[in-house]
């Protein structure tokens, strides 16, 4: 049972992960793409307590669709708008937390990740950064605000 439970586990990543993979980036309106800088989320934690950083938005750029993951933006100063959800269980069902804006300066041809880790285990309290993707040299970064957590459904391990 637990090879088959496996196995089916590993074929819905891969499915998931080719049907993303297909996804255009999110495109500021009238880019020139050569220069571009490609800015991504991803995920915070680890299998005791984690979640997904989801950009909104960076500058001008919206996504229009869950599946978009990655923004092209221009070089200089950006702002990204990005969403930190609580991810549980074993599909990874993810409430939202809260949303950050973190400013940053961006560089033709880069590529950047937004990465996050929380400051006080069961708070609402994180460190959200970009990341060069590069260099792994931290180009912006915003604390959130230490507001206490009201949910019932978390208990510490």
């Amino acid at each position: 049972m637990a090879i088959w439970i496996a196995f089916v586990s590993a074929a819905l990543v891969a499915l998931c992960l080719a049907a993303c993979a297909g996804v255009p980036p999110v495109k500021t309106p009238g880019l020139d793409s050569a220069r571009a800088a490609e800015v991504t989320g991803g995920w915070w934690g680890g299998a005791y307590r984690g979640g997904r950083v989801t950009l909104e938005s960076v500058g001008a750029a919206y996504r229009t669709s869950k599946e978009q993951t990655a923004f092209l933006v221009p070089p200089g100063s950006s702002l990204a708008r990005v969403s930190l959800s609580l991810c549980t269980g074993y599909f990874r069902t993810c409430r939202p937390l809260l949303q950050v804006e973190v400013s940053f300066e961006a560089q033709e041809r880069h590529s950047y990740l937004i990465r996050a880790t929380e400051i006080v285990h069961g708070s609402d309290r994180f460190r959200v950064w970009v990341e060069d993707s590069a260099s792994r040299e931290t180009v912006g970064e915003k604390q959130t605000g230490d507001r206490a957590r009201s949910d019932s459904t978390y208990t510490a391990a």
